[in-house]
């Protein structure tokens, strides 16, 4: 690591609280920081080779508007809403409602930290047209509970989404 990159990280510690708290639990933030690198390069490659094995995407169409609304990430200007790691955001187009990802539960409370930042936000279960799961780990899936189950959850239980496909039943490709 170079003397640089060391100065930039002591930077970095300096203006982020979190990032020092979690490098100064590691017993040698230096070696942490250069296996982070190296993942971040067989990352990349990985990424590379898939986006190369893909292709381009075939005309998807097109929309007059877009929002995106975090339900649920690590920061928030907000202190009514719960701060978790894990995402989920509510994707809003022309024609259909989202819910990308449902964060992570890791107290098993009921309701999740998501539904309380739903309703604290307005939004309905009612609202939502979709539901797409980026992964099948804990923190995209409602808790770590549901992974082994190939499945995930808005809260503590599985909801009745209605319905005749149930998304909670649908099953992971892993």
């Amino acid at each position: 690591m170079s003397q640089e990159e060391i100065a930039a990280l002591n930077q970095a510690m300096q203006d982020d609280t979190l990032l020092a708290a979690i490098l100064n639990e590691s017993e040698d933030p230096v070696k942490l920081y250069e296996d982070y690198k190296l993942r971040v390069r067989r990352s990349d490659s990985i990424w590379t080779q898939e986006q190369n094995r893909l292709g381009a995407l075939e005309d998807i169409g097109v929309t007059e508007s877009l929002e995106i609304l975090p339900l649920m990430d690590w920061f928030s200007k907000s202190p009514d809403l719960i701060q978790l790691a894990g995402v989920s955001y509510l994707i809003r187009t022309d024609n259909a409602t989202i819910l990308f990802d449902l964060g992570l539960n890791p107290a098993n409370t009921d309701p999740s930290p998501l539904l309380n930042n739903m309703e604290k936000l307005g939004v309905k279960l009612d609202d939502i047209d979709i539901i797409v799961i980026s992964h099948n780990h804990g923190d995209h899936i409602g808790g770590s509970q549901w992974r082994a189950k190939n499945t995930f959850s808005l809260t503590n239980h599985q909801i009745d989404l209605g319905g005749d496909e149930r998304p909670q039943d649908m099953l992971f490709d892993v």
